[in-house]
């Protein structure tokens, strides 16, 4: 089925695996990447794994990943409307596992995805991490930090409905981690901070990442920092941060890595959006600031902070990009190593 990431193997013996995701410039990469993440084991398991998507944004990320892939030419946001094209999908290549991801998906669409898999002897896994409603599935992952603590929440949203509770599987034991993130040692201390990594998303829609160059340019007490900026495969603001990157030698771009383990193994501390970043830093013993941009970030963000990991400088939608862009800056800088 899913692999257990810290463990390295799999519960379940599967023969071909379809995910289902998006990730585009208005919903980010985050439910991509950790699918790719998650057919990563799958591969080298010698296991078949197809993506289905709306769009064409991610093809060259999911075809270089050694993934089938289908393009459903069809609205994210109104998923219903491509189920006729998921069922006859589902009904010829006949998977083992189809694992959807999406805040997108309705009860009607989970049903009815549910019911041609089950028709094919094949189960629905749903990866969670908002507990909108009772999902129709058969097993559902939240592996985020605070999944253990949604156990009773699952338990009554689902008790309150006229769906059967899936199979739970909570908490970091489940945590689609990339193979080369697992096993990193701890950090030897180097006292004072000098590299800065920065990612703010695959799509960066609050313009944070603006914010806190234009922070850095403006203050010279900063030049004494290099600036690392993992820019996201859909940021529009692209261009704009290149442009002033350009005139700033202590800010350095990158667009759209594949991996970023060796650069936070470098830098000394991290600012990251809220999202499954925040879980690669984590592994790689980054000491982190982090900030929520959706309602979806809010608990993962209060769990890393309660667990004494890393502190959330607050919600972008509440402080705007330029009193957030200061905050993080100052906090950042501030870290103890």
């Amino acid at each position: 089925m899913y692999a257990s990431m810290h463990e390295g193997h799999f519960l379940y013996e599967e023969v071909m695996i379809i995910f289902r995701a998006d990730g585009n410039n208005k919903i980010g990469a985050g439910h991509v990447m950790r699918c790719l993440n998650m057919a990563e084991q799958y591969i080298d398991e010698g296991i078949e794994v197809l993506f289905l998507t709306a769009d064409d944004s991610f093809s060259q990320r999911i075809v270089e990943a050694g993934c089938n892939h289908i393009i459903l030419n069809s609205d994210y946001n109104n998923m219903i409307e491509e189920i006729e094209q998921i069922e006859s999908i589902v009904d010829e290549y006949n998977p083992t596992m189809f694992i959807l991801d999406s805040y997108h998906a309705t009860e009607e669409y989970m049903r009815r995805v549910k019911r041609a898999c089950n028709n094919k002897g094949c189960k629905l896994t749903y990866i969670d991490d908002v507990l909108a409603f009772a999902y129709p599935c058969d097993i559902l992952i939240n592996y985020n930090i605070y999944g253990p603590d949604c156990k009773s929440e699952y338990k009554k949203i689902y008790s309150g409905a006229n769906v059967v509770l899936p199979e739970l599987k909570l908490g970091l034991e489940y945590l689609p981690l990339r193979k080369e993130y697992r096993n990193i040692p701890p950090r030897k201390e180097k006292g004072e901070i000098k590299d800065v990594f920065i990612s703010t998303g695959g799509a960066d829609t609050e313009h944070i990442g603006l914010a806190l160059l234009k922070y850095i340019k403006r203050n010279s007490v900063l030049d004494k920092y290099n600036f690392h900026f993992v820019i996201g495969a859909v940021n529009t603001d692209k261009e704009k941060i290149e442009k002033i990157a350009k005139d700033q030698s202590n800010i350095i771009t990158y667009f759209d890595l594949i991996s970023l383990k060796d650069l936070m193994l470098k830098c000394d501390v991290a600012i990251s959006a809220a999202g499954s970043t925040l879980y690669e830093l984590y592994a790689t013993h980054t000491p982190t600031v982090t900030y929520i941009v959706a309602d979806n970030q809010i608990r993962g963000a209060r769990g890393f902070e309660k667990a004494g990991l890393m502190k959330c400088c607050g919600d972008i939608r509440e402080l705007g990009a330029t009193v957030l862009a200061e905050r993080l800056l100052t906090e950042v800088l501030c870290q103890k190593r």
